[in-house]
Parts: structure tokens; C-alpha cells; sequence
């Protein structure tokens, strides 16, 4: 299954053991790039990056996880410089994943 961010907010319904594939735009030559908070009992199993094309450009970031353990579970990501820590300003995003 494929999120984006068009997905913030929703609810949706998996099987143990189904990869859920997060892709999300990001700026990291501005220092912005998406960052897990919490992903409950989903396992992060790949993490790839895919340049923007001029100094600033959006770039594309795809993080995939792994449902495991049946329940449900809140996956929280932030898009932030990580000089700034908690206190930086970004954008989020957040789903609840329910694995049956």
C-alpha cells in the first residue's frame, strides 16, 4: 500500500506482514527532510531519497514499513531541519495504520 499526503489524517486497514510505503515531497538542500516521530508497531524496513532537480527543488523521500503485530498503530512523520530540533517550525504528517 502507498501513502501520500493526500492520505494525512486517514485511517486505513492492512495485513500483517504488508508493506506500507510512505512518499512524501521534501526540500533536503534546504535542510528539510522527513523524519519518523513514531511509527507504533509498524518496523521501518527502507528509506530512499530522490533529488529535486534545481538548488531548493522538491525532491521526493519514500520510507517503507513493515505491518507487524495486529492492532492499531500511529505512524507520525515531521518535515523539519534537524538543526532546529523539536522547537523548528515543519510540516506533518500522520496516519493511523490498523493491521488485521
Amino acid at each position: 500500500m502507498q501513502l501520500t499526503q493526500s492520505d494525512r489524517g486517514r485511517t486505513v486497514e492492512v495485513a500483517a506482514g504488508q508493506t506500507v510505503t510512505v512518499r512524501l515531497p521534501e526540500s533536503p538542500s534546504t535542510g528539510y527532510r522527513w523524519t519518523v516521530e513514531s511509527a507504533g508497531g509498524l518496523q521501518q524496513i527502507a528509506d530512499h531519497s530522490e533529488a529535486g532537480g534545481a538548488m531548493g527543488g522538491a525532491g521526493m523521500r519514500e520510507i517503507e514499513f513493515r505491518a507487524g503485530q495486529p492492532g492499531s498503530h500511529e505512524l507520525r512523520m515531521r518535515n523539519r531541519r534537524s538543526w532546529e530540533g523539536d522547537a523548528g517550525s515543519g510540516d506533518r504528517f500522520n496516519v493511523t495504520i490498523v493491521v488485521k
